[in-house]
């Protein structure tokens, strides 16, 4: 009898510790995808270099997606193999002429949920990345930064203008349940573009 209880016990604890040990791997992939498509957004942004979408996938750009910035736009989407996100890259011209870059990352399946550690993983990659860009001064905190409950957020802007004359702030944000998630660079549109 005991043998067996100590044979139950031992095959839920092999059990527990392989469920652990996959979600920490489907969350550290989860977090390596994060990272380097939020590297790439922010080195076409911040360069003013096109999108480096080297050994990535072009996908679809969703109808949610499509939204009207300014007069025109151009948008194209791409994934990495397998990554539960996808890049969407927009150009957009405003009505004064001037076209502006973003580049968000987006969630694939748009049910998808994304759980409270998986969040707090994501958010901590951003944090690391911020620290490290202002920590070497060439980012600088964004001094207007509002926090508008309930969404969860953090940014952080390029100390100087991009070679386009732009400013770039980078971003993240969700909601606390989960379902919306938000990332990446952009040509503010509420500044102008010294060109």
């Amino acid at each position: 009898m005991i043998y067996k209880l100590l044979g139950v016990i031992f095959g839920a604890s092999v059990a527990a510790t392989f469920f652990i040990w996959k979600s920490q791997q489907v969350d550290h992939s989860l977090e390596q995808d994060f990272v380097e498509l939020f590297e790439r957004c922010r080195t076409s942004i911040e360069t003013g270099q096109p999108f480096d979408s080297t050994g990535m996938e072009e996908t679809e750009v969703w109808k949610n997606s499509k939204q009207n910035f300014g007069m025109s736009r151009e948008q194209n989407a791409w994934s990495l193999p397998g990554s539960e996100f996808q890049v969407l890259f927009t150009a957009w011209t405003a009505r004064d002429g001037v076209t502006r870059h973003i580049c968000d990352i987006e969630l694939q399946d748009e049910r998808r949920l994304l759980s409270p550690v998986e969040q707090g993983l994501l958010m901590r990659q951003f944090a690391i990345l911020q620290g490290k860009y202002v920590g070497a001064r060439t980012h600088k905190l964004d001094p207007l930064y509002v926090l508008i409950p309930p969404v969860i957020m953090n940014t952080f802007l390029l100390a100087e203008r991009n070679p386009r004359g732009c400013s770039v702030l980078n971003t993240i944000s969700m909601g606390p349940d989960g379902y919306f998630f938000s990332a990446g660079s952009g040509e503010q549109r509420t500044k102008k573009c010294e060109t």
